[in-house]
């Protein structure tokens, strides 16, 4: 899973995506 700050993954979809995905 991508790393950086909470405002960083709040911004990027495809993090988001990835997490929920993972979740």
């Amino acid at each position: 899973l991508a790393n950086g700050t909470p405002e960083q993954i709040r911004n990027n979809p495809d993090v988001i995506r990835a997490y929920l995905g993972e979740a």
